[in-house]
């Protein structure tokens, strides 16, 4: 361990890494803020210190993202709105969009800001212009957890029902991976050609699937 950081406004719930200005580290949970830390010459010197602090949602913010292309910190707020924050204008809140449901999970992926809730969406969003580009429903389920994969083509899930379900993103192609019996929370491939799948659950277990060479799925 090479630096603590004590954080003493409620409990932390995410955290990420700014490695395009400052090397800022960014912290936010229960509280109403977002905590910048401030550093130099990472990972050189440690020695990061609490340099700023804005408002980010008063019930506390569930992810943070920090997105190089545009300079944009997103933060997912426990009150299900999605607001983007400008590094270049001193955070300032520049836009937010309410997705009306819980937010699960949310990562920057192929230049869009991807976002699962509790009610079965998943939401795309384009952040260069801040504008939500689609949403697609997959029934009454939370989506714990997700990957894009084979280069952009596929949406891998882990779901509140315990399967898995694989996306052909783009088309109405769908499958569903059952073995599960309870809450998927952790999806994810396990070498670079994606033949094998990986799946945690609330279950206690750990799954992997192999692909199916003969049906190619």
């Amino acid at each position: 361990c090479l630096k603590r950081f004590h954080y003493m406004s409620g409990f932390i719930l995410t955290c990420c890494y700014n490695p395009k200005y400052n090397m800022e580290i960014y912290t936010a949970g229960t509280s109403e803020e977002i905590m910048v830390w401030g550093g130099a010459a990472f990972p050189l010197n440690y020695n990061y210190v609490p340099k700023f602090k804005f408002i980010s949602c008063k019930k506390g913010v569930k992810i943070i993202e920090f997105i190089e292309d545009c300079d944009i910190i997103v933060s997912c707020g426990r009150d299900n709105i999605v607001r983007f924050f400008d590094w270049n204008n001193h955070y300032v809140c520049v836009d937010e969009i309410d997705l009306g449901s819980e937010i699960k999970n949310a990562k920057y992926i192929e230049r869009r800001l991807i976002v699962s809730c509790d009610d079965g969406n998943i939401h795309f969003i384009d952040v260069n212009v801040l504008q939500l580009e689609k949403s697609v429903q997959f029934g009454k389920i939370s989506i714990f957890d997700f990957q894009v994969i084979n280069n952009g083509k596929y949406l891998l899930m882990g779901c509140s029902d315990g399967n898995i379900r694989l996306w052909e993103m783009g088309t109405k192609n769908r499958a569903i991976l059952k073995g599960h019996n309870k809450d998927v929370i952790g999806v994810g491939v396990t070498d670079l050609e994606n033949n094998y799948i990986i799946s945690a659950s609330k279950d206690l277990t750990i799954k992997i699937w192999k692909k199916d060479e003969k049906s190619n799925k």
